[in-house]
């Protein structure tokens, strides 16, 4: 256990690993590609074993309570990014530590909310139309395992401040380190639950118990590194009065958030829906596979973000075009990924689930769906970096507004092909829009006076 001798040895360790000689933005994007492909190992080998701990019911209450990740980040509130945004530009100054603890505390009492009235509405609520075929014990268990990943993702967003409070410091390199920690952590949970004979709520108990202490370290070495530890009644005291900058700026991040999220999450709850608990399980695992080749990619754009917002900060066009061209140009890589994916993926996947697989055309829309979500991450960093926010979120709510009937029209015909196809089909609009909007502010902001 660390004491407060132990303190000035991490940072000091902590600050050499910081302190290399390689190009800073380059070698940070290294460093989150790096833990980005350990956590798509991680996930990959999690279903895996997941697959073969737990039969095919409880597998696919296991994998939508894990997918639910994506949506709690909506009670976040955009505040994790609004204040990456403003301490990125006040890294020196108390306004910084202000700005930090505010946001903790709002996001604690957020979540203390949120699952009180989740608690309450969890009785009321009808799980069956959620849980197709699943009846009895079975809906009850489900339930459980869908209420016990929403609470721990919602107690995990103040935690993860100190996640996204390393990029603003230009530290991705801890953030990568205390990633790749946790795809270790959620395999060795997922190890235990097959080889101990864990239940489906044991396992998870587990799994998200280990993401909780992972992230808890996180925000402690933050907070160590930046001497805030003990800031946190001053800086609370002087936030009350600066608190206005919340209500300023996270509104377009949470707005951006709730889309982005609902369009993640969705999909594997739409195939519960429309075919059935057996099918969610299996898009959901398919889909992570696609969801961990966006995450690689968007790895590499989350450094470029700082320096978008740098960029427009000093009113840098020619930077902001120069990352804009570097950003586009490497997803070309996917097209090289994706074929292979698509020939090679149904064998790949029955190995990997241990189950029959014949779906190359599910294989093929979703590559698709990939390609085109991979430019959408660009150009959504672009406009974010650029204080565009609400651009982003534009863009997006066409498509999002589509996405449920376009899946349950093509849904009850195609089932999970069809989920596939209305993501293609709105993800073409918003790419569209995303377009539109950044040509626009490249004519517009960065010439044009904007109060930060």
């Amino acid at each position: 256990a660390l004491d407060s001798s132990d303190v000035p040895i991490l940072a000091q360790t902590l600050d050499a690993f910081l302190k290399s000689r390689l190009p800073k933005l380059t070698s940070d994007s290294l460093f989150q590609v790096g833990s980005r492909v350990c956590t798509m190992a991680s996930s990959i080998l999690v279903i895996a074993i997941v697959a073969r701990a737990l039969d095919p019911v409880d597998f696919g209450f296991w994998v939508l309570a894990t997918s639910l990740s994506s949506f709690a980040i909506c009670f976040d509130l955009g505040i994790g990014n609004a204040l990456r945004n403003r301490i990125g530009i006040r890294l020196e100054s108390n306004e910084a530590m202000t700005s930090f603890w505010l946001s903790f505390v709002v996001l604690v009492m957020v979540a203390a909310i949120a699952i009180t009235v989740a608690a309450m509405l969890k009785e009321g609520f009808d799980w069956s139309l959620l849980l197709k075929g699943a009846n009895g014990s079975d809906l009850e268990r489900g339930a459980a395992a869908i209420a016990l990943g929403f609470t721990c993702y919602i107690i995990l967003q103040p935690i993860l401040l100190g996640m996204k409070g390393f990029y603003s410091y230009q530290e991705a390199r801890l953030n990568s380190l205390f990633e790749t920690t946790q795809a270790c952590l959620m395999l060795m949970a997922a190890a235990i639950t097959l080889y101990a004979d864990l239940s489906l709520l044991g396992g998870l108990t587990l799994y998200f118990g280990l993401i909780l202490v992972n992230s808890a370290v996180s925000l402690f070495v933050f907070v160590q590194l930046r001497g805030w530890a003990h800031g946190i009644t001053p800086a609370l005291c002087d936030g009350l009065r600066s608190a206005k900058w919340i209500l300023k700026s996270a509104p377009p991040f949470c707005l951006l958030q709730i889309a982005s999220a609902f369009i993640v999450t969705l999909p594997p709850f739409l195939v519960s829906m429309l075919t059935g608990v057996d099918d969610a399980g299996i898009f959901r695992a398919v889909f992570v596979g696609f969801l961990a080749i966006l995450a690689l990619q968007a790895a590499y754009m989350m450094p470029i973000w700082t320096a978008f917002s740098l960029a427009y900060h000093d009113r840098d066009r020619a930077k902001a075009m120069a990352l804009l061209r570097s950003g586009l140009f490497r997803n070309l890589l996917l097209l090289l990924i994706l074929p292979v994916v698509v020939l090679a993926g149904a064998d790949v996947i029955e190995i990997w689930m241990g189950r029959p697989f014949d779906d190359t055309q599910l294989l093929l829309t979703l590559s698709a769906w990939c390609i085109l979500s991979a430019y959408i991450t660009v150009l959504s960093v672009f406009l974010n970096g650029a204080n565009r926010q609400l651009f982003s979120f534009y863009a997006a709510v066409p498509g999002l507004l589509l996405l449920v009937p376009l899946s349950v029209w093509a849904g009850e015909d195609q089932s999970a092909l069809g989920v596939s196809i209305a993501l293609i089909v709105t993800a073409i609009l918003t790419l569209c829009l995303h377009t539109v909007f950044v040509v626009y502010t490249l004519k517009t902001a960065f010439t044009s006076a904007v109060t930060r």
